[in-house]
């Protein structure tokens, strides 16, 4: 064997060694991110919905890109979801300003790429993204969300509690509580004593039976001594129902 061969032979030995290497402390790393999420200390007695929001909540960046090359970015959050072995996350439409290839998923140090808007309801303000894996995040089940309209009617009554876990002022992830304050679901939409913030819209909202029965799209506003105000205590919160994914996810 010659002396050039013997250092080809060095070099593959040594890329693979590196390879081997990098996969493995790449693995690590995961695996210490998964456990720091399972070791979260929750005093909640709500603990397994507490726990359902926080592991599925992620982070969704979306760029605009003007004509003059300066972009615009909006950041909101979401919730994961797996259905038939294909990865989602669903959101508000309003905070996707930009299109899917400019649309990023952020869970702790790590960024998933956007695959395609599967579902993009500006009049009901709800989008869902197909995703890559997002191997630090556990998602929620498809049984998790449908519910019929009179289900949902049922799971939204007066101060039923609510969790839910964001990204308010691109900040978090944050888990507040709250209760439902309006008598019914108008406009497909409903009120949720609590407190939400800019980046809070598309986080998901979970009953006390940890099924997500909305998602944030609005904060409400009024009248205050300051002028027009954010009520940082009222939350506008867009139902779920069957008919919102009724042949988009296959």
């Amino acid at each position: 064997m010659g002396v050039k061969n013997i250092f080809g032979f060095i070099f593959i030995v040594a890329m693979s060694l590196l390879a081997i290497f990098s996969s493995y402390t790449d693995s690590v790393y995961k695996l210490r991110i998964q456990n720091q999420h399972s070791n979260l200390i929750i005093s909640s007695p709500d603990q397994i919905v507490v726990r359902k929001s926080i592991d599925s909540a992620v982070r969704v960046v979306s760029t605009l890109e003007h004509t003059s090359g300066e972009g615009v970015t909006s950041t909101s959050s979401g919730t994961y979801l797996k259905y038939n072995n294909k990865n989602y996350v669903i959101t508000s439409a309003h905070s996707l300003i930009g299109e899917c290839y400019r649309t990023m998923i952020i869970a702790d140090d790590y960024m998933f790429e956007c695959k395609e808007f599967t579902v993009m309801n500006t009049v009901k303000d709800i989008a869902i993204i197909e995703v890559q894996n997002i191997f630090n995040r556990k998602p929620i089940k498809i049984t998790d969300i449908l519910y019929s309209e009179t289900e949902a009617k049922r799971q939204t009554g007066i101060h039923e509690k609510t969790f839910y876990t964001g990204y308010p002022q691109a900040m978090g992830p944050f888990t507040f509580d709250g209760k439902i304050v309006s008598h019914y679901i108008e406009n497909d939409m409903f009120f949720v004593n609590s407190y939400a913030w800019a980046g809070s819209s598309g986080s998901g909202i979970f009953n006390s039976n940890g099924r997500l029965i909305g998602v944030i799209t609005a904060v409400s506003i009024a009248n205050t001594e300051h002028g027009i105000d954010v009520m940082e205590d009222l939350v506008i919160v867009t139902s779920l129902t069957t008919q919102d994914f009724q042949g988009a996810l296959k």
